[in-house]
């Protein structure tokens, strides 16, 4: 059983003591300091209180306290005295309702990921933001409802990017399903953050106990029609004539990627040198998902060699092949 005792800190510099609460639990200690300050009219020479008003202060807090630990039970005999304490003073601020600003908890996380994903998930908590028109949202108030009207907001809210900031307010288009559903679901992947965190089943600690993805289903994606290009307009871009510049830079490109079958700019620059004719790569989006890091293979075929040697050195260019497929 934990217990509880005042304790007077050391003088501070304005001459008053700070009261603080020294807990024992699983014989060991630590102090809470409160937002109580004594001074030495309040104190004996022993450092003890003598403040009746004091007194009744420290007393009714202490109280607060055994009454949480009691309520806690048999749960808090395997907490450290660290998770005591924090579990202490978090229903002391709240009451039994466990508090979490989630937008703040968002912007934690997000602050945690790679640029890229981090990218995806901006847009969707900007959204937020500017349906509930605050930067606090406690993590109780998202229910279905909530999430409804989210939806509801999303689907009518304008887009803040691309080609659609040239455009006038009422000219402007709503967001389609896509970014419906990736906003909804980077909210959800968020809230799913938070419970793993502050839920802990094993010790019966459930802060976040509703869960309003049950009820609430977020629609999928759309799926995307394919934009396949057919034979005939690859083979017309391979046939442009150089111009220079970044019109040669990005018909280059896509004749590499495409010889590299798909691969992006982003592998391109964290790929491994070419050894015996094959670029090994590990795919960014997907090589912290998977056990073997995403890593594929490619055999450099001789009209890729062309665009490599062209951009690995400063020799004089040698043209582009004027095919990219055998015949």
């Amino acid at each position: 059983m934990a217990t509880f005792k005042e304790e007077i800190s050391y003088k501070r510099g304005d001459g008053t003591y700070n009261i603080r609460i020294r807990v024992t639990h699983n014989r060991q200690l630590r102090r809470i300091s409160t937002n109580l300050y004594a001074s030495a009219a309040d104190l004996t020479k022993s450092l003890k209180l003598k403040n009746h008003i004091l007194i009744e202060q420290v007393n009714e807090i202490i109280r607060q306290y055994r009454k949480i630990s009691h309520e806690m039970d048999f749960l808090a005999e395997n907490m450290s005295i660290d998770e005591f304490v924090e579990e202490l003073q978090s229903r002391l601020k709240g009451g039994d309702r466990f508090r979490l600003n989630f937008i703040k908890f968002a912007d934690e996380e997000i602050a945690k990921m790679k640029r890229g994903t981090a990218d995806m998930y901006k847009p969707a908590f900007s959204s937020l933001k500017r349906f509930i028109k605050r930067d606090a949202l406690d993590i109780s108030e998202i229910n279905k409802s909530f999430l409804q009207e989210f939806e509801t907001h999303i689907k009518n809210e304008p887009s803040h990017r691309g080609a659609n900031r040239k455009f006038t307010p009422k000219e402007q288009q709503p967001k389609g399903e896509r970014a419906i559903s990736a906003y909804l679901t980077c909210v959800r992947a968020i809230f799913n953050k938070a419970r793993d965190k502050y839920n802990d089943d094993d010790r019966g600690i459930i802060r976040i106990p509703h869960y309003p993805f049950k009820n609430f289903k977020i629609k999928p994606e759309p799926i995307t029609k394919k934009r396949a290009i057919s034979v005939a307009e690859i083979q017309s871009i391979i046939d442009l004539q150089p111009q220079g510049g970044r019109f040669d830079l990005a018909r280059d490109c896509f004749l590499i990627s495409l010889g590299l079958m798909g691969m992006n700019s982003a592998d391109l620059y964290f790929a491994e040198p070419e050894k015996l004719g094959i670029i090994t790569y590990q795919r960014q989006k997907t090589r912290d998902r998977r056990r073997d890091k995403a890593e594929l293979r490619i055999r450099i075929e001789t009209c890729v060699s062309a665009f490599i040697e062209k951009y690995s050195d400063k020799k004089p260019r040698k043209p582009a092949p004027a095919r990219l497929m055998n015949d």
